[in-house]
């Protein structure tokens, strides 16, 4: 009897978990998902820029022929958000082959880890709020 009243006392003034303790379990999501994000920006600056300030230019350096029918008839192109190209001409690319399927993965690393993130913080505050003392009767 005296350990019955001891345990419903302690389920009384039981307070939820913190919001700081909710914190810690996702933080390794949300870290992930601001890393990624940081790091698509990175690699989309650098795709973006890879041609310079004048194209011709670029090609000229590295050692393409600069096409202006090729660049006339796809001129849409290097104004694209994804995906990145900035074309000399029909075979050459002056953004980076690997900068497009980063840019992929970031994506999708950013929009898992806020999705974990998101669920597990939910998922805590409704046990939270199941367990809380206003519920029991």
């Amino acid at each position: 009897m005296l350990g019955d009243h001891v345990h419903r006392r302690t389920l009384l003034t039981a307070t939820p978990p913190s919001p700081r303790g909710l914190w810690r379990r996702i933080r390794v999501w949300v870290l992930l998902s601001v890393l990624a994000a940081t790091a698509g920006f990175v690699v989309y600056f650098i795709g973006v820029f890879s041609g310079g300030l004048d194209i011709g230019e670029t090609c000229a350096r590295l050692g393409q022929p600069y096409d202006d029918a090729y660049r006339a008839t796809h001129w849409e192109e290097p104004s694209r958000f994804f995906p990145l190209h900035n074309r000399c001409n029909a075979a050459f690319d002056v953004v980076p082959a690997w900068v497009n399927p980063a840019l992929v993965c970031f994506a999708a690393l950013t929009v898992i880890g806020a999705v974990v993130a998101v669920v597990m913080g939910t998922a805590r505050i409704v046990a939270a709020v199941r367990r809380s003392p206003a519920r029991i009767k």
